[in-house]
């Protein structure tokens, strides 16, 4: 009995084997490489694409700036004594010559025939410094005149970035109170120094027309245009990989990818600029490069029509020219 169950055992132990000896390699073939079990074809990468585009790149610093008359005197009086007449108000627009007010100089014992206080240059007046009654010297401003017809931007720039301005530079700007509407400028002015406090530089910035948006003392967002490139190839940001050091990106070549090595230049607004390595029209991977390595198959699953997206400052360029 014994015996009998032992034979038993053997020949179910042998059937077994003899089975695992003969499916093991088919299972192991299939289960080896799902391209294989499809004729040899490897697994294809699922990624989105972007196409290199030709145009133009615009570099551009941004600052705030604070609105101001071209033109501001201090009126002063000739002579000491009590402000006896204050004859215009503020914003009431005047010409050279013109009386403000008046100067009582009489002293106890002495009677003066008050003084005339005269505008220095037309304009509108825009602060009344002292009251009626109050004791005014030479050396005190008692009105403020600005020519507001003509109206300009000062700012400051830090000092890492005093290098980048120069006189002549398009400026872009925009005010809170006109949401959509662009004023466009030059920069007219750098000053010589750089603030020891704050470490800017001031800059005066020059508007090529009067408009009504604006007003002394608004503060404004200013869009300065500081390089530019034109005809250049341009690829989305995220198409650029870094590879020992080099930038990179993966060019789409049929069914695969490749993996090129780029020289890159300005980025500006999601944007980069590529000096060498892409012609206009390549198609490079925006998303899913994770996966990928030189050569590996590749399916599209998202493309990007046209050209590549425009930024900030196109848009302030267009609203600018309307």
């Amino acid at each position: 009995m014994k015996h009998r169950k032992a034979i038993i055992t053997v020949i179910v132990i042998a059937g077994l084997g003899a089975a695992f000896f003969f499916l093991a390699p088919r299972f192991g073939a299939n289960a080896a490489d799902p391209a294989d079990a499809r004729g040899g074809e490897r697994a294809a990468n699922p990624v989105e694409v972007a196409p290199a585009t030709t145009g133009d790149l615009q570099e551009y610093l941004r600052l705030n700036g604070d609105v101001r008359a071209s033109s501001t005197v201090d009126v002063l009086p000739d002579t000491a004594g009590e402000l006896v007449s204050v004859d215009v108000r503020v914003g009431q627009f005047v010409r050279r010559d013109q009386i403000l007010g008046s100067v009582d100089s009489s002293r106890p014992g002495s009677t003066f025939v008050a003084s005339p206080i005269r505008a220095p240059i037309s304009g509108t007046v825009t602060r009344i410094v002292s009251e009626i009654g109050a004791t005014v010297a030479q050396s005190m401003p008692v009105f403020q005149i600005s020519q507001l017809s003509s109206l300009e931007i000062v700012a400051q720039v830090a000092e890492r970035d005093v290098w980048k301005v120069e006189p002549g530079q398009r400026v872009y700007v925009e005010v809170a109170s006109a949401p959509g509407r662009v004023v466009t400028g030059r920069v007219a002015e750098l000053s010589p120094v750089i603030d020891a406090r704050s470490r800017t530089m001031e800059i005066t910035i020059s508007l090529n027309e009067s408009v009504g948006i604006l007003k002394s003392g608004m503060l404004t967002n200013l869009t300065i245009v500081t390089g530019s490139e034109e005809d250049t190839v341009r690829v989305p940001e995220q198409a650029l990989l870094q590879r020992g050091g080099t930038s990179a990106v993966y060019r789409v070549n049929g069914d695969t990818v490749d993996l090129v090595p780029v020289e890159t230049g300005l980025r500006i607004d999601g944007l980069v600029q590529i000096l060498s390595g892409l012609a206009d029209g390549d198609l490079v991977v925006t998303a899913g490069q994770t996966l990928l390595s030189d050569g590996a198959a590749a399916r599209i699953v998202g493309q990007e029509e046209g050209a590549a997206p425009e930024g900030n400052l196109a848009n302030l360029i267009r609203r600018g020219e309307q």
